[in-house]
């Protein structure tokens, strides 16, 4: 199998601390966005992924990002579980994680 590299951004809309954090804005554009957009200047990524907990309160998240192809519902109470199923659906071997809320990753690194 050819090395694919993925990354895979953890992402939900029911902190308890801080709901629709990914949502909220900076300018024009949300935090979600700014994240895919850094992310998308990484040479060395073949697929972004948002690993999204199945439920009624997160599919919004489909309707609000601008390219909701690289979304992927998985187990809402098991985060392994979900990032493996994902990884495992678009056949990817390699995986970087990355939070949904840190929209300010280098992606160099």
């Amino acid at each position: 199998m050819e090395n694919k590299t993925a990354v895979i951004i953890q992402a939900r809309l029911t902190s308890s601390r801080f709901p629709n954090k990914i949502l909220e804005k900076i300018g024009n554009y949300t935090l979600i966005d700014y994240l895919i957009n850094r992310i998308k200047s990484c040479t060395e990524v073949d697929k972004i992924i948002l690993a999204v907990p199945d439920n009624k309160k997160n599919k919004i998240i489909s309707k609000k990002i601008k390219n909701n192809n690289l979304i992927f519902y998985g187990n809402e109470n098991d985060v392994l579980d979900r990032f493996y199923k994902a990884a495992k659906k678009y056949r990817v071997n390699i995986i970087v994680r990355i939070c949904g809320d840190c929209p300010f990753v280098d992606p160099v690194l």
